[in-house]
């Protein structure tokens, strides 16, 4: 009789030593908080060190290519092609942030070929998947102010700009006249700090590879991928 306890005993407690195992690999398999990247561009003004530490292969990436804006020696499209033949994976997360000017001084010009300014340049961590979104930091920027007009997604109707932020494909602006918007791809955020003044953050790799570029576009011709866009913006 004793016998049979003991080995009772002893099956009850190999199994449940089998179970605290398969417990301690299942915690040990959950990927933490810290394993996920960041899914938004920082604030404006944020250190590199405080935006990709503690992830030191990411922190190496940043200050590579900090370095190489600095020395002002390369072409804009020359450091989109650099990040985006980057082996790692986390260079995927590396975008570049850049001033927006009036139309009338950039309507005709695209993002490559033109030498990189540190004063209007910057690095920013944005990921590929979207929204393309507008980040309004100033009150007013629809109907009763600056007269900003946002495509949605996957809309094909314009709405007035409307603070905090919106999800969108496109921005408007009376000022601007017709036919004349400019793109917010997916793996892009404009950040409004005035009406103004704004900077667009995008992903590298999806504008070098996949031709995912913010830009100013002609909506009224009809040839374009953006010929279904509104010709015009609200008033």
């Amino acid at each position: 009789m004793r016998k049979v306890k003991f080995v009772s005993l002893f099956v009850l407690l190999a199994l449940l030593l089998s179970v605290g195992a398969e417990v301690g690999y299942a915690q040990e398999s959950i990927p933490s908080a810290a394993q996920f990247p960041l899914t938004d561009p920082p604030p404006m003004g944020t250190s590199p060190s405080s935006v990709v530490s503690p992830d030191k292969e990411l922190t190496a990436l940043w200050e590579k290519y900090d370095g190489l804006i600095g020395s002002g020696e390369v072409s804009l499209e020359e450091l989109q092609e650099l990040i985006a033949g980057e082996k790692s994976e986390k260079a995927k997360l590396l975008g570049i942030k850049i001033k927006i000017q009036e139309p009338s001084a950039t309507a005709s010009s695209s993002l490559s070929g033109s030498k990189v300014q540190p004063s209007g340049l910057s690095l920013c961590i944005r990921p590929i998947w979207g929204p393309g979104k507008a980040v309004w930091n100033f009150p007013n920027p629809g109907q009763n102010g600056a007269k900003y007009s946002v495509l949605p997604e996957s809309s094909y109707s314009l709405v007035w700009a409307q603070p905090p932020q919106q999800g969108v494909d496109g921005l408007y602006r009376a000022s601007w006249g017709g036919c004349l918007a400019y793109k917010i791809p997916d793996s892009a955020t404009a950040t409004f700090q005035s009406a103004e003044s704004w900077e667009v953050c995008y992903n590298a790799f999806a504008c070098s590879v996949l031709g995912h570029c913010p830009k100013w576009v002609n909506p009224c011709d009809n040839n374009s991928p953006e010929g279904s866009w509104p010709d015009y913006p609200l008033w």
